[in-house]
């Protein structure tokens, strides 16, 4: 029988918990075994597995995303097995232990705040020879919350204090590491963060922690060798000590240069930046990085300078649309930039000078979220001074506050689906960029906010949409609201929806495939061989299967390759481009 088995519920099945390996290298002399599934798991299917594990305590991570489902699991394994223990820890019970172990009898103990140390405090207490009575444990580390730190009312518990993060141990083995290449790695270079956002849990432990810079390139070397797919740093804000995130770039670039020269894979880096402290030498370093070796999460989350200074979030906007500007232009870094709907001081209005400006900088995704009035954090603190509802329920998302209101925010989620639809998802680039950047037809919130009225008109919100469907539901809004009338913006579509659906040619389109007979002579025609080289070798019948050759309007075509804007977009010329695995090329007649 195990001692203890560590329970993860994620949030999807790629991912992996990174908490439960900490607390795992920190038990060691303990007989210790990991679970981990998904919020999308068969709760008894979770149940049957833990159960075959027979440990003496069932340790869970708690989180917002999980715990809905953590309760369940936790009170059916109870009383299932009487006699094993039910620990919680995590931040999603960090900051209400006394009220959870009030409200659920079957957990049995809460760690707060860092549980390595607790934990191995914890076993150990236990393995002595102390048993459980009718007082419920709550070990309290790192936080001033709770007076109430004994074991069975008669064993004080030293307070300790935050651990030195180069005596953790770095949290995966070399085997482990092999066998999770295709998930998402959870990695971290510091703990803490430096910064005072207000509705952030980070921003309660003040004190930074970095671990030393020759641990973090060694364990860089272990996520090569394994051929990890991504490794996603959950430090809050990277680039908060720019010297040292120097060193980190510059040292990943150049395994992923070599890794490329040899023609090996090399994993997708992805870091949380404040966009404001970008300098320019890190800039230009990053523009040779091989692309899709990094990827940048970016918190704008207002451009409202009263909001950001109520939430406490001292950042330039003008900087940082400077910075992702220069970042943007090799086209080799992905880059996400994220806004909160619903903080201080940011009514309906404002919301849409902050989405427009955030937008308009081009970058790869927008994620729009909602406020979460998370337990510990001063922004739930301050709920009456700015007339916070927020739900009761995990995530404790907003509803209203003083300065927006319940449907507006609803108005907001609305267009936060269409925003992951059509921007979010790249299959729209070319006619959104025509529309909304190049010819500014409208405005990026007045496009969101008008398109999302027309769906839930139309009640496709409460229908599943096929992604093919999408397309033609953007054009029959465009046409039916007489947003643009003009065929590049048509062709625009089609060509989007023809690279991103294995070269389908859409109904809803006038552009045609050009016959099959007239492809087979441009196949063999010397003056085209330059286009076909990638199938140098293949018989001319298997290269024909292989592409496809569409007419388009011309006024488009100049349109995608040379970008001319005032091109007379009412020309009847037509042109070819021709569609092959690896790109698209412009068949001038």
């Amino acid at each position: 029988m195990n001692d203890l088995t560590l329970v993860a519920v994620n949030a999807k099945y790629p991912h992996t918990n990174l908490a439960v390996r900490y607390l795992r290298e920190a038990v060691l002399d303990f007989r210790v075994e990991i679970f981990e599934g998904s919020v999308n798991d068969s709760i008894h299917g979770m149940i049957d597995r833990l159960l075959e594990m027979k440990a003496n305590i069932y340790g869970f991570s708690c989180y917002i995303w999980n715990i809905e489902i953590v309760v369940k699991l936790a009170e059916i394994l109870k009383k299932a097995r009487p006699e094993a223990i039910i620990l919680f820890g995590g931040p999603e019970v960090s900051y209400d232990a006394e009220s959870l172990v009030n409200n659920y009898s079957y957990v049995d103990a809460v760690i707060t705040g860092e549980g390595e140390a607790a934990l191995k405090d914890f076993m150990l207490t236990l393995s002595s020879g102390y048993k459980f009575a009718s007082d419920k444990i709550i070990l309290a580390e790192s936080f001033d919350h709770y007076e109430k730190n004994i074991l069975q009312g008669k064993m004080e518990l030293e307070k300790r204090l935050e651990q030195d993060f180069n005596q953790i141990s770095f949290p995966y083995s070399v085997d482990e590491l092999k066998s999770l290449n295709n998930r998402i790695i959870y990695y971290e270079t510091m703990r803490g963060c430096p910064y005072n956002c207000s509705y952030c849990l980070s921003s309660v432990e003040k004190k930074l922690r970095v671990r030393n810079l020759e641990s973090v390139l060694f364990e860089i070397d272990l996520f090569f060798e394994a051929n990890i797919k991504q490794v996603k740093l959950v430090d809050r804000t990277f680039n908060c000590l720019p010297d040292r995130a120097m060193i980190i770039f510059d040292y990943i670039i150049e395994k992923g240069k070599r890794n490329l020269a040899d023609k090996k894979p090399y994993p997708n880096f992805h870091f949380e930046l404040t966009g404001d402290q970008i300098p320019d030498q890190m800039i230009n370093s990053l523009k040779t990085a091989p692309t899709g070796l990094i990827q940048f999460e970016i918190g704008v989350q207002s451009t409202s300078e009263k909001t950001l200074k109520a939430i406490g979030r001292a950042i330039d906007f003008s900087e940082i649309s400077g910075n992702v500007k220069k970042l943007l232009e090799a086209k080799n870094i992905h880059i996400h930039l994220d806004l909160i709907a619903g903080l201080p001081y940011e009514s309906f209005e404002r919301f849409k000078k902050s989405f427009n400006d955030v937008y308009m900088l081009q970058a790869d995704m927008l994620q729009l979220g909602f406020l979460k009035g998370l337990k510990g954090t001063r922004i739930r603190a301050e709920a009456d001074f700015h007339g916070y509802a927020f739900a009761d329920f995990s995530p404790y998302e907003i509803i209203r506050n003083n300065y927006i209101e319940a449907p507006a925010l609803y108005i907001l989620r609305n267009m936060e689906s269409l925003l992951d639809r059509y921007h979010n998802s790249g299959y729209f680039k070319t006619a959104l960029n025509y529309l909304l950047i190049e010819q500014k037809i409208l405005n990026p919130f007045e496009f969101f906010f008008r398109f999302s009225t027309w769906w839930k008109k139309k009640g496709f919100f409460q229908i599943g949409v096929s992604k093919e469907n999408l397309y033609a539901l953007l054009y029959e809004f465009i046409n039916c609201e007489k947003i643009i009338k003009s065929q590049i913006f048509d062709d625009a579509l089609a060509f989007d929806f023809i690279i991103h659906n294995q070269h389908k040619i859409p109904n809803f389109s006038s552009v045609q495939q050009v016959e099959k007979q007239i492809v087979f002579e441009l196949i063999e025609n010397e003056n085209y061989q330059f286009y076909f080289s990638e199938f140098e070798g293949l018989a001319t019948k298997k290269i024909f299967n292989r592409i496809k050759v569409v007419e388009f309007g011309s006024s488009f075509c100049d349109y995608l390759f040379e970008k001319n804007q005032d091109h007379d977009a009412s020309n009847d010329d037509k042109a070819w481009l021709l569609f092959t695995p690896k790109s698209y090329y412009y068949l001038k007649k």
